[in-house]
């Protein structure tokens, strides 16, 4: 009986508007100027030890070379395929970059699906998991009409940390976000990425870089915000 009472008790009870309570959780958690400068010392600091060699081991913030050397200044142009892999989905986008004119700046349009990652290929062979992204690729291909016959400059989200020596080879470091593959961690996965594309066959790509989410958002922002220099990914960021 006591049960019965406390769930009429409940549903008698006006209901408070989602809104207005979604809007009263958000009041609770508002920063004060004070909080968000301290925020932003600290911020700096942590991004200050992890770029210094003495101090990078310790630091909160991991900093790692990327070889990105510029933020977008509106005159690139051109149409690329995107792989975007780092969670339990990954997308295949098609991004074409138009050039700026004028005091106007360049513009991006997107095409893309998403396709999900099985869990067995979070801890399978790294090979296996790549094969998936490569097939998916050619799937997208296909069924975007985009034509097979000419070779597709391609960009590498790959949202785990790699130790960079060149824009286009990241030597991956750790898997995190549940990914165990095996056989990938201490080798290139660009390197991989093309193993996977020539056994899927049938597609022909150039991959020009690889790089972390972070990385992708802040020049994603770049194209229309061109004082913006810093990305932020949960415990990531980039300069």
């Amino acid at each position: 009986m006591f049960v019965v009472h406390v769930v009429a008790s409940f549903f008698s009870k006006p209901q408070e508007d989602p809104t207005k309570m979604v809007d009263r959780y958000l009041y609770a958690m508002r920063l004060h100027d004070d909080q968000l400068s301290d925020i932003s010392a600290r911020f700096q600091a942590e991004m200050k030890k992890g770029l210094s060699e003495d101090s990078s081991a310790a630091a909160a913030m991991k900093m790692l070379p990327t070889h990105v050397c510029s933020t977008p200044d509106g005159s690139e142009k051109g149409e690329f395929m995107v792989l975007d892999l780092g969670g339990s989905k990954f997308k295949v986008l098609r991004v074409k970059v138009r050039e700026g004119t004028g005091m106007k700046r360049g513009g991006v349009e997107t095409e893309e699906k998403t396709y999900p990652v099985p869990k067995e290929l979070h801890v399978g062979s790294g090979a296996e998991l790549f094969d998936h992204v490569s097939e998916s690729l050619k799937d997208f291909l296909h069924e975007k009409n985009i034509s097979l016959e000419k070779k597709h400059p391609l960009a590498f989200t790959f949202s785990f940390p790699c130790e960079q020596t060149t824009l286009n080879q990241g030597l991956l470091l750790n898997w995190s976000k549940n990914f165990r593959a095996r056989g990938l961690q201490g080798e290139d996965v660009v390197r991989a990425l093309r193993g996977s594309i020539d056994r899927t066959g049938g597609v022909d790509v150039e991959v020009l870089a690889v790089v972390n989410d972070t990385v992708a958002t802040m020049m994603t922002c770049g194209v229309d915000d061109q004082y913006c220099e810093v990305g932020l990914i949960g415990n990531c960021s980039a300069l």
